[in-house]
C-alpha cells in the first residue's frame, strides 16, 4: 500500500470516527498532494518520496503557523495547529534522537579514522 493510499484510508476512518481535527488535517494534506500531482506539464501519480516531501512541507507550515500564533497571542489557534502537526508527523519517518545520532557520528569517525588534529 502506498503512502497516498494510507492517507486516504486514514481520512475515511477519521470521517467515520468523527475526528474533526484529523479529518481537516488529512483533507488539507490530500489537497496538497493533488495540487503537486497536477502541477507541471501533465498529471502524474505522486511517489511515496514525493508524498513525503509534501508532508514535510505541511509539517513545516504548521510549525511556522504555531510560532506566528504564539507571538500573536492566539494560543487557541496554536493548539489546533499543534494537534494537526502531530497527525502529520505520524506519516514522516522516525527521527533519530540525540543519543542515536551521537552513536552514528562516533561510528563514522572511527571508520574513516578522523582525528581532531587540524
Amino acid at each position: 500500500m502506498s503512502l497516498k493510499e494510507k492517507i486516504h484510508e486514514d481520512l475515511l476512518a477519521a470521517m467515520k470516527a468523527k475526528e474533526d481535527i484529523k479529518v481537516g488535517a488529512l483533507r488539507l494534506l490530500k489537497a496538497s498532494i493533488m495540487k503537486f500531482e497536477v502541477s507541471g506539464d501533465k498529471k502524474k501519480e505522486a511517489s511515496d518520496e514525493e508524498v513525503l516531501q509534501v508532508v514535510g512541507r505541511e509539517v513545516k507550515q504548521r510549525k511556522d503557523s504555531i510560532d506566528a500564533y504564539r507571538k500573536g497571542g492566539r494560543d487557541d489557534l496554536a493548539v489546533k495547529e499543534e494537534a494537526e502537526l502531530k497527525i502529520l508527523e505520524a506519516y514522516l519517518p522516525a527521527q533519530m534522537n540525540e543519543e542515536e545520532l551521537e552513536k552514528v557520528i562516533i561510528q563514522v569517525i572511527s571508520q574513516i579514522g578522523a582525528s581532531s588534529k587540524a
